[in-house]
């Protein structure tokens, strides 16, 4: 069972179980507690922050980390494998992030930095708020350079206005590319029940706008969008609001295209 508890959710562990022997009497509450029992065993008494820092410097992990100076408690912790850092010098052009509070058990923030080399592998570089991305991606940028890395020309991220400002400080000159994923699935959470039946005729026109080749033939589609669907205001006022008139240059193909993004236009993976 503690083996599964690695990678198998405890209540589907509890569900295996019962599969193998229906007689099996073991609750949830006991999955858990043997579970946590088990952590507790392999941290040797630490607490997870005091675990997580003896585990980067056992396995070489160049990290670092923030302390509340009045508790004088870690609050933030960036980590770099060394291998990730190395292909990062030959493969420093788009870097795509995701910064997210989903992950784990916590609900901490978890920001994670992955880069593309030319056979479109991926190697991650780092484990949200203003200042913490602030510091981390400063950090990430300050390790890059002493490695002799070339700092990216492009990154990739979800519209995380937090992110957007820290990507903005830390690397000003470099474009940065929004999810083309996230965005879809904010249209099609807005737009389509606004839509009813007229939803994928709406889709289809949406995705023509924003894979237009030129400034001129996305300027063109947005008119005709425009005009035969308005008598769903709501949903082009969405459009133009929430993503067109301030983002379009992050993620419609006429305005990204200019940049060498490497095929890498979504942070969803």
């Amino acid at each position: 069972m503690l083996d599964m508890a690695n990678s198998i959710a405890p209540r589907e562990i509890l569900s295996i179980l019962k599969q193998r022997d229906p007689s099996n009497t073991t609750g949830i509450k006991s999955i858990y507690n043997a579970i946590f029992i088990n952590k507790s065993a392999k941290q040797g008494g630490l607490n997870q922050v005091q675990y997580v820092l003896e585990q980067l410097i056992k396995k070489n992990y160049l990290h670092d980390y923030c302390t509340n100076l009045d508790s004088n408690e870690i609050t933030d912790i960036l980590w770099v494998h060394p291998k990730s850092l190395a292909l990062s010098v030959n493969f420093p052009s788009v870097l795509i992030i995701d910064a997210t509070y989903k992950t784990n058990e916590y609900r901490s923030p978890l920001l994670k930095v992955v880069g593309i080399t030319s056979t479109i592998r991926t190697y991650s570089l780092s484990n949200e708020r203003e200042e913490q991305l602030t510091w981390a991606l400063g950090t990430l940028k300050k390790w890059m350079l002493e490695k002799g890395a070339s700092l990216p020309s492009v990154f990739v991220s979800d519209r995380d206005m937090t992110l957007i400002n820290a990507i903005e400080t830390c690397f000003p000159m470099t474009h940065h590319v929004l999810c083309i994923w996230h965005i879809n699935q904010c249209v099609m959470k807005k737009c389509k029940p606004m839509l009813g039946l007229e939803w994928n005729r709406f889709n289809a026109s949406w995705h023509s706008l924003i894979n237009s080749s030129t400034q001129w033939s996305y300027h063109q589609k947005w008119k005709v969008m425009c005009e035969e669907y308005r008598r769903f205001q709501g949903a082009l006022n969405y459009l133009w609001e929430t993503w067109l008139h301030s983002y379009k240059e992050r993620f419609v193909s006429a305005w990204i295209d200019t940049c060498m993004h490497l095929g890498s236009n979504s942070s969803h993976y």
